[in-house]
């Protein structure tokens, strides 16, 4: 005897108690009628009660309720220190950065690009010091009016004494 085509998937979860509580009543419904399906169902029990796990005892029980807690413990302790080695190791690169802050400022010493710079425009650095400091402490309006003779480019005098002049009373002389 054959079992019903439409019912074989259903008679394997059957047997193996995995039906839900609808198709369970539609199962034993149809295996009230169905020599076939019945003979078949004897069948995957014996087979799948051969291969079906004994019952756990009390110890292993209570180790598989335990296994999310330790396996969360354990991952808890994991990150834990994973954020202090994270920590530890920003704090050492902090602390490198602020050690070589505070020698590049305390060495004396050159720098090696401006050294680089001093060499290809040909000056040394007390050179290029009291160049600036010439050209820091120059007027640059006093070398345009004696040249001119104590008038600009475009006939301006100086005003002797101190006259307060607004914008527009300003006098252009020839």
């Amino acid at each position: 005897m054959k079992p019903c085509p439409d019912y074989e998937v259903l008679l394997t979860l059957h047997a193996s108690g995995a039906l839900e509580p609808a198709e369970q009543a539609q199962v034993h419904a149809h295996l009230a009628t169905c020599a076939g399906c019945q003979h078949e169902a004897r069948q995957l029990t014996g087979v799948l009660g051969q291969v079906a796990l004994p019952p756990p005892t009390p110890l292993e029980e209570a180790r598989q309720e335990a296994l999310p807690r330790q396996v969360v413990s354990r991952w808890r302790r994991e990150q834990v220190k994973q954020a202090v080695r994270l920590r530890n190791g920003g704090a050492l690169l902090a602390l490198a950065a602020a050690v070589m802050l505070v020698l590049t400022v305390t060495l004396p010493g050159e720098d090696p690009s401006r050294t680089e710079q001093l060499s290809t425009v040909g000056l040394a650095a007390t050179d290029t010091e009291t160049v600036f400091e010439q050209w820091a402490s120059a007027d640059p309006l006093q070398d345009e009016l004696e040249l001119n003779g104590g008038e600009d480019e475009g006939g301006w005098t100086e005003l002797d004494g101190d006259v307060d002049l607004a914008s527009d009373d300003l006098l252009f002389l020839p």
